[in-house]
């Protein structure tokens, strides 16, 4: 049973769309039309301080803190050495946690890329729940993506949303940090409504029959190769086609003179392309298998 869902925004504080659906909660609750009285359903604003200065993060990234280790670190270091994401962190790992025996059936944390993924939902285990999941929100959004990412136990992945039993992340875009884009709101409300409609199905045992889908399955993450071949761009090609097929030989990256350097690796699927928060990190994009899940 899911018998409580927390809806997050401002995990990261430029990132318009979770924080304008927790703002406008009361409204945006009465039209999931949820049927099932066992199911409570509430929203919370995140990282105050990083919304307040319309930024990312005050001094570390708030996503980044949730891992069982991490938390671990942080409870056994010096209350006035933390930064300001730490102290936040442990705030919320004691009020919805400990991430060990967690309050909360399913988190759903809202975040918005600058890099063109669409409608995006994050999963990050293969049990049944899951699986479930994605296939319905396939089933009644078809324009919607499925990302797998299940490289670490649960209990290491670092990010907010595995402060409950399950967790999931909407990631959408793209949208410039620090705007609204209203197309992309509303694909946001969209998905949020299939995901608490699956939980209302799924607690009365009425779930429709959900067969295999095409998804993708997270494999890692490539930088841009400036030490051999100094400062580049995403090639023109590949920039804003996330999730479509790169082939070897094609071309990847283009340098300040016009000079194409191509994909020396096996057939991926890139995602995240050019991603602002991911430029200071080197990253160009991360790569995906695309599977049946």
């Amino acid at each position: 049973m899911i018998n409580n869902i927390l809806v997050t925004g401002g995990t990261h504080g430029n990132e318009l769309t979770g924080i304008t659906v927790v703002q406008q909660w009361n409204k945006i609750k009465a039209h999931l039309n949820l049927t099932s009285p066992l199911l409570d359903i509430s929203s919370i604003m995140i990282n105050h301080a990083a919304i307040e200065k319309r930024t990312r993060y005050v001094e570390q990234d708030l996503n980044r803190q949730f891992s069982s280790d991490k938390l671990a670190q942080i409870a056994a270091a010096d209350p006035n050495k933390l930064c300001e994401e730490e102290t936040l962190a442990l705030e919320l790992n004691k009020r919805f946690g400990p991430k060990s025996s967690p309050i909360i059936d399913l988190v759903i944390d809202f975040h918005n890329t600058t890099a063109n993924l669409g409608p995006c939902l994050i999963i990050l285990t293969t049990d049944d729940f899951e699986i479930g999941l994605a296939r319905y929100v396939k089933k009644v959004m078809p324009e919607a993506v499925i990302l797998l990412e299940n490289e670490k136990t649960y209990e290491q992945f670092p990010y907010l949303c595995t402060l409950g039993k399950h967790g999931v992340m909407i990631e959408l875009g793209s949208q410039s940090h620090g705007v609204n884009d209203p197309t992309i709101f509303a694909s946001g409300l969209k998905m949020l409504k299939a995901i608490t409609s699956y939980c209302d199905l799924y607690n009365q045992g009425n779930l429709p029959e959900l067969t295999p889908i095409e998804s993708f399955h997270l494999t890692g993450d490539v930088k841009y190769p400036t030490e051999k071949h100094g400062a580049l761009m995403i090639h023109p090609n590949l920039f804003g086609h996330d999730f479509n097929e790169l082939k070897p030989g094609a071309p990847c990256f283009i340098t300040i003179d016009g000079e194409s350097i191509k994909w020396e690796r096996d057939v991926t699927f890139p995602h995240f392309i050019g991603e602002v928060a991911y430029q200071h990190l080197g990253l160009a994009f991360s790569t995906a298998d695309k599977i049946m899940l």
